[in-house]
């Protein structure tokens, strides 16, 4: 039973080559911990203190033969401020900009707030050979219930490869209201800029799930595929879904229908189909990812608008 809780519990770990494996969710990856509480004291913490010995003219401070006056030595200073957890917990409580520019230090760097990346983790992974392989796949399923499950398992994959590490955690046939109804997929909203973030912040938006609904059909998605899409909305859960599906005959009504929906404040559905799914492939495989988020905010612009 799911209940969403952390448990206690002794189970047998996987094993490869005899050494035991711990399995993660790979958003919570690091390479090291960014902040780090040695690097905290020794070069923040006593620089600050060495600044105000000196602003005070404590004994610690140093006085040269010429009459003028040094910092104390880190030496001193750890000797009497010794490192300690209690030691930084009380000084961080009380001195809060130094940790927050401390903070702000590392949150500048390039990477330093962000998760790890495709190839962090295998380092000869090609994500333009991988997002091109993903476009033939997605163009060899064809239409139709016969490949239902096979389309609705392929864009569990290919969703969050293209918008890691904004969507994360995907959970296939999601029950709602015990279990009267289903989400084909709901994804955690976990960005921390972009896109998905902004619309996340937004207060009439608000996203902590991204709810998707996945219409392998051969015809045109219409007002019934609609509606079941924004009937899972909920204050809770969110009011930001997408709707995927094979082809349609006019983008333009198809952007018209979610529109009503998001004009009548019923959540906004982004419709998505294979054009728009492999021009993602696509500007991945040219290394333009960046360039997805100015997409999905355009196909946004026309729900609301």
């Amino acid at each position: 039973m799911n209940t969403g809780t952390w448990r206690q519990d002794y189970v047998r770990l996987p094993a490869v080559a005899q050494k035991r494996l711990i399995l993660v969710p790979k958003f919570t990856v690091r390479r090291k911990m960014a902040l780090n509480s040695q690097e905290f004291y020794s070069k923040h913490i006593l620089n600050f203190i060495q600044e105000e010995e000196m602003q005070r003219g404590t004994a610690l401070v140093r006085v040269l033969k010429g009459g003028g006056h040094r910092p104390p030595t880190k030496k001193s200073l750890k000797e009497r401020f010794p490192f300690s957890k209690d030691f930084l917990a009380r000084f961080s409580e009380a001195n809060l900009d130094v940790l927050s520019q401390y903070k702000k230090l590392y949150a500048d760097l390039e990477g330093a707030n962000g998760s790890l990346q495709h190839e962090d983790f295998d380092e000869h992974f090609d994500e333009a050979v991988f997002a091109k392989a993903l476009a033939l796949v997605l163009r060899a399923i064809p239409p139709g219930n016969a490949d239902a499950d096979r389309y609705h398992s392929f864009v569990i994959g290919a969703l969050e490869f293209i918008f890691w590490p904004n969507l994360i955690y995907p959970r296939k046939e999601f029950p709602l209201h015990d279990g009267r109804k289903r989400i084909d997929i709901t994804y955690t909203n976990a960005a921390q800029s972009g896109f998905f973030w902004r619309v996340h912040t937004a207060h009439n938006i608000a996203s902590s799930l991204i709810m998707v609904e996945c219409k392998n059909y051969s015809k045109d998605p219409a007002n019934p595929e609609i509606d079941q899409l924004a009937g899972r909305f909920g204050t809770n859960r969110g009011r930001l879904g997408i709707m995927l599906y094979r082809t349609v005959d006019n983008y333009d009504l198809m952007c018209f229908r979610c529109r009503d929906t998001a004009q009548d404040n019923r959540g906004f559905m982004l419709p998505l189909g294979d054009e728009q799914v492999i021009e993602y492939l696509d500007l991945i495989a040219m290394d333009r990812r960046a360039d997805i988020d100015a997409r999905r905010q355009e196909i946004l612009l026309r729900l609301i608008n």
